[in-house]
C-alpha cells in the first residue's frame, strides 16, 4: 500500500513538472526594423498675378464684346447703350501630381447690386483661357482641363486670363438705364481635381 502511494506521488511530481516548463519553452524568433520611409504631396493652386485692368471695347452685337486699348475706369467712366467693356484679370494653374487631373470653371452668376433698368440691360459674361499645351486643353462649356500625368516631372505651371465682358443692350431706347449705376458681383473660378477614369 505504501509502495503504490509513493509510485503515484511521483508520477503526479512528474506530470506537474512538465506542466510548470510549458509556458517558457523557447523559440525562434527573427526580426528586423524597417528603414524611415519619406513620402511627398503634390499640389493644385489657382491664383491671380499682375494687375487687372479694364479697357472699352466694341460690341459687334449684344452678346460679343471685343477688347480695345482704352482704359476704362470703373465709378469714373460712363456707359451707354452699345457700349461695352473688358475686365482681364491674370491667373495661374499650378498642378503637381503623378495621377492628377483637373478641371477650371465658370462660376456662379452674375448678381447687381441694385436692382433696376440698368442691371436688366447689362449682359455679362466670364470666360478663362490658356494657351494649349501639353497637359492643358480646352474642354467643354468654356472649361479647361489639365492632366498632369503627360506633363514633364508630373508638373503644370499654365498661365491664363480670366475676363469678365459687360455689354449695354445696344437695343436700349428712350432713357432706360440712364443715370443709373450698379456693382457686379457673384461669378468666379473653381479648380478642382476630377476623378480618375479607368
Amino acid at each position: 500500500m505504501r509502495k503504490t502511494t509513493k509510485g503515484a506521488l511521483a508520477v503526479g511530481a512528474g506530470v506537474a513538472l512538465l506542466l510548470s516548463g510549458a509556458g517558457t519553452l523557447a523559440a525562434w524568433q527573427s526580426s528586423l526594423s524597417l528603414s524611415t520611409q519619406s513620402v511627398a504631396s503634390g499640389d493644385l493652386n489657382l491664383t491671380s498675378t499682375g494687375t487687372a485692368t479694364w479697357v472699352w471695347g466694341t460690341a459687334s452685337n449684344a452678346t460679343t464684346c471685343v477688347a480695345g486699348s482704352t482704359a476704362f475706369v470703373p465709378g469714373t467712366s460712363k456707359l451707354v447703350p452699345g457700349d461695352c467693356v473688358v475686365f482681364t484679370q491674370p491667373i495661374k494653374v499650378d498642378a503637381v501630381g503623378d495621377n492628377l487631373k483637373s478641371t477650371i470653371t465658370v462660376t456662379g452668376t452674375p448678381a447687381f447690386g441694385t436692382t433696376g433698368e440698368l442691371s436688366s440691360k447689362l449682359n455679362v459674361a466670364t470666360v478663362a483661357t490658356f494657351t494649349p499645351a501639353t497637359g492643358v486643353a480646352a474642354g467643354t462649356g468654356g472649361a479647361w482641363n489639365f492632366d498632369s500625368t503627360v506633363a514633364t516631372s508630373k508638373t503644370i505651371s499654365a498661365t491664363g486670363t480670366a475676363k469678365v465682358t459687360i455689354i449695354f443692350d445696344p437695343a436700349t431706347t428712350g432713357r432706360v438705364g440712364a443715370a443709373q449705376s450698379t456693382t457686379i458681383t457673384g461669378v468666379g473660378l473653381l479648380l478642382a481635381q476630377t476623378a480618375p477614369t479607368s
